[in-house]
């Protein structure tokens, strides 16, 4: 079973597709060029608020990326039902693994999601030892991967390098969630507020099961209506409304009150 969604709410990738998935049913754009190693070291950055505005206080501590994390999934992903299949993981610790990124740059988080993927691994193979069946790598909003296009090029490296390099490509997917991310993969167009079914309140690369995903979506009626669905949803609401929903999971309470702590 799956949890945060991505692109109208499903992780949905079928078997041939071995790039990062951004979209249902969809690839990442070719203009995101695999990428090495040679990426510029992290400054830490205060995350803008759904209205373009810097926040008055960042929440950057490791524990207040995973407190907004656990908002967005509850209060949008499982509210708005962008995901039918995010429910029963997102209800269990156990199920769902979520882990603040430490990396200060790609090369650091292609060994950390390496070693996610290995536990991941590991979950399938002896589930009495370990039993969560996603895991969501919260990253900072950092120098490195603030801009959407960036995460999408550092995709190309970590499914390069952590997902095929250690022979995952026929057993994994990787998927990337951002707080400026768009669907227009190829152009500049205005935002749209389907836009937000790829948005979350710091870069976030979720690691799936293929054979979850496959067996979610053999069990779904009609999987590949959900963007379209979940499109029309978010623009009911509108932008100005599903910016402020996810510029509120960057606090603890209601919007106005503090933010969660900062280092």
């Amino acid at each position: 079973m799956l949890v945060a969604m991505p692109a109208g709410g499903l992780a949905y990738a079928m078997r041939s597709a071995r790039t990062p998935v951004h979209a249902v049913g969809s690839r990442v754009g070719a203009f995101a060029t695999p990428m090495r190693r040679e990426l510029s070291p992290a400054t830490s950055l205060a995350p803008f608020d759904g209205l373009g505005r810097p926040a008055a206080r960042s929440c950057t501590s490791g524990a207040a990326r995973l407190g907004a994390t656990r908002r967005w999934i509850d209060s949008i992903v499982l509210a708005e039902r962008l995901c039918p299949f995010a429910a029963a993981p997102a209800a269990s610790e156990r199920r769902m693994r979520m882990q603040a990124s430490h990396a200060a740059d790609a090369s650091a988080l292609v060994d950390e999601l390496a070693k996610e993927a290995n536990l991941l691994a590991r979950s399938e193979s002896s589930p009495g030892e370990l039993s969560h069946e996603t895991t969501l790598l919260v990253l900072p909003l950092a120098a490195w991967c603030k801009e959407w296009h960036q995460l999408v090029s550092i995709s190309w490296m970590l499914q390069a390098e952590a997902i095929t390099g250690q022979g995952y490509e026929q057993t994994m997917q990787i998927v990337i969630f951002h707080p400026k991310a768009v669907r227009s993969t190829y152009t500049d167009a205005p935002t749209d507020a389907a836009d937000f079914s790829l948005r979350s309140p710091f870069p976030i690369v979720q690691l799936l099961r293929e054979a979850d995903i496959l067996a979610a979506v053999r069990s779904y009626p009609n999987p590949e209506g959900i963007p379209s669905r979940n499109a029309a949803r978010l623009r009911a609401l509108g932008e100005r409304t599903c910016r402020e929903r996810l510029q509120a999971c960057l606090f603890t309470a209601a919007p106005g009150s503090r933010a969660a702590s900062v280092p």
